[in-house]
């Protein structure tokens, strides 16, 4: 029995035994064999169905690949198999796998290349319920984890809203508390992904948040007792990959039970997720339903404080000093230095979200003349996290805390303890996206029993302050943007040649193993675009050009050259293992015509591409474009998609 028919005999009792779906995909030929378990064909039977539909009338018409159906079937059929195989394009198959996962290379031919890659196939979508059926909306997913992403999630939110059935549902919010201090959260993220993929395979909707949100739809029988039973396992098995820890992450969970009515999409999700807080702060690790009790806990917390008064003389003294002051550094610190002495106040300091990096940091403080360690105390410990500005202020924009001793299932509690603090007061402000962070009134010393005067005082000096310095950032972003355009093409938004050459260095420096290529793509007929269509036609396929490169995961970073150019360094491999080769340039040219069709109809306007291979990291990056130029030209020369360079 030769090689491979040994492997193809081991892929089949895998696939038997653990009701995966597996793949085996031929470089060469393009092509993919799928082998079932007989468990996965009885899961997916609809969507196998429609599978076998398409390629019916893909033989019908001529249009398919050389697939023998009745054989398909009669695999689907026979029960002592346990699986069945087909062949097929991997185009034919995606618009109903969600994901492929790469789990090796196999056969390796004189070259020492792979002529097979293994992987398996995570989740296939039901012809029914939660289907995706073509390409038109792979945005609602997050290619991370392969779950539905936020945007996802609303959708088919929406989606069950705008049915208005009646029908009792669930929304669930998880949060898996502690996974950001990892280095490794990024893989914990994908396994507790899977983890939700297997507990959560019927009637479901699943999605992934950030690192350590997941929302569910449940539209099953027994909701809350299966509920209850999937948090179980879920706990157990994220237990599982976690393992204990001196900080284990903590799994809670805020769920909505009822109605979808119609237009109420965001309130379900803002009902979960008051459920999620009181879990997170009241019951951690727990499942929280909501409740009408928890809205009027809420209600209660977010007061607007407009009966109570305010220390008018400080709040003026604030404006006067804002007003003018030239530098806002100066003006915080007069403001911060009245506020601490008038009420005992020991730190005082202004914490600013830094959404690219997912971090806090302070900007401003004051301390005390009477506490002058307390900076030294505090140091490194994260009073406020950048999940705690990101999410959890979103419905509480003040956070009063009297006595510290009651945050002792606070995962901070120990630092927080030895840093001496005893109360504190948080009010947040918020700019365009998401929040911008917040300012802290905090007591080492003593503890403090805040009043509403003071607590109404505190929100309006900060709401005074922040006013000030969310316009000096924003001011400060558009500078940024400003200088990190100076280094780009106005049209597409691509690098220029010159800055694209360092940067392209700096990124093969920095990743030695990884495999790189540089591609120098062209346009055909593009100057017959500008001539039949206008130059504003041409702009616009410009930017569709653009946005197709783009888009394909092995896209690092591209400049333009002259009108109808453009270099981009790529990846060799992307995700499910396939090679970057002139057959891939061939699926480009395809989503490429699609949105050329309506810019200029009637003309042939395709991609063509030289690609060469980074095989020496010492080589300058003007080597490899000089050599994909050149490969280039051999691909316009013989009429192909893609050369690559010898």
């Amino acid at each position: 029995m030769d090689t491979i028919r040994e492997e193809l005999e081991i892929y089949r009792t895998v696939a038997s035994m653990t009701g995966a779906i597996l793949y085996r995909y031929e470089i060469a030929s393009d092509s993919m064999e799928f082998i079932f378990g007989r468990a996965e064909a009885l899961r997916y039977g609809s969507t196998i169905n429609n599978y076998v539909q398409m390629l019916y009338r893909q033989r019908d018409t001529g249009t398919g690949s050389a697939i023998n159906v009745d054989d398909l079937i009669q695999g689907l059929k026979n029960p002592d198999k346990g699986y069945f195989e087909c062949k097929a394009r991997l185009s034919n198959f995606a618009g109903f796998a969600k994901w492929y996962d790469v789990i090796g290379k196999t056969t390796y031919d004189d070259n020492n290349e792979p002529q097979y890659i293994i992987g398996r196939i995570s989740e296939v979508t039901d012809a029914g319920y939660g289907v995706q059926t073509d390409n038109t909306d792979n945005e609602d997913y997050d290619k991370f984890t392969g779950l539905l992403g936020k945007a996802g999630i609303i959708r088919r939110l929406n989606e069950m809203c705008m049915s208005g059935n009646g029908a009792e549902a669930a929304f669930a919010e998880f949060k898996v508390e502690g996974i950001e201090t990892y280095i490794s959260g990024d893989s914990m993220t994908i396994s507790i992904a899977e983890c939700f993929k297997r507990i959560f395979p019927y009637n479901a909707y699943v999605g992934c948040a950030s690192q350590n949100e997941f929302y569910v739809i449940y539209n099953g029988d027994r909701i809350n007792n299966e509920l209850a039973i999937a948090f179980a396992r879920l706990k157990s098995e994220i237990q599982g990959i976690i393992g204990t820890a001196a900080y284990a992450p903590e799994l809670d969970c805020g769920v909505y039970i009822g109605s979808f009515p119609k237009g109420q999409e965001f309130d379900i999700m803002e009902k979960a997720h008051m459920s999620l807080l009181k879990a997170k702060y009241h019951h951690p690790g727990t499942l929280v339903v909501y409740s009408d009790e928890i809205e009027m806990e809420f209600d209660e917390s977010k007061r607007k404080l407009e009966d109570v008064e305010f220390d008018h003389n400080l709040v003026e003294s604030a404006l006067s000093i804002m007003s003018g002051s030239g530098e806002i550094g100066e003006a915080i610190s007069l403001i911060f230095t009245q506020i601490g002495e008038k009420y005992g106040i020991d730190r005082i300091a202004v914490h600013e979200l830094d959404a690219k990096n997912k971090s806090v940091k302070v900007t401003y403080s004051w301390v005390s003349p009477k506490c002058p360690d307390v900076e030294c105390r505090i140091h490194n410990v994260h009073l406020v996290g950048y999940d705690d500005l990101e999410k959890i202020y979103e419905q509480r924009k003040i956070i009063i805390v009297s006595d510290t001793k009651n945050l002792e299932t606070h995962k901070f509690f120990a630092k927080i303890q030895a840093t001496g603090l005893k109360s504190y007061v948080q009010c947040v402000f918020t700019g365009k996206h998401h929040s911008s962070g917040c300012i802290s009134f905090e007591c080492f010393g003593s503890r403090h029993n805040w009043n509403d005067t003071e607590i109404k005082t505190f929100k309006l000096i900060s709401q005074l302050v922040s006013s000030f310095l969310l316009n000096i950032r924003e001011y400060e972003e558009i500078l940024l943007e400003r200088d990190s355009n100076e280094g780009r093409d106005a049209l597409t938004g691509l690098l220029k040649q010159e800055v694209f050459i360092k940067e392209a260095a700096k990124y093969i420096k920095c990743c030695k193993d990884e495999k790189l290529a540089v591609v120098y793509t062209g346009m055909k007929n593009f100057m017959s675009v500008n001539s039949r269509f206008g130059y504003a036609a041409g702009d616009n396929v410009l930017k569709e050009y653009t946005k197709v490169l783009k888009e394909d995961e092995r896209f690092i970073m591209g400049c333009r050259v002259n009108a109808d150019n453009v270099i981009i360094l790529a990846k060799i491999f992307d995700r499910r293992g396939n090679r970057l080769s002139a057959a891939l340039i061939n699926r480009l040219n395809d989503v490429f015509a699609d949105g050329c069709e309506q810019l200029c109809p009637g003309l042939d306007v395709s991609i063509t591409a030289g690609m060469a291979i980074i095989d020496d990291v010492s080589e300058p990056v003007e080597h490899y474009i000089d050599k994909a130029l050149s490969a280039r030209g051999r691909a316009v020369n013989g009429g192909l998609d893609g050369v690559i360079a010898d």
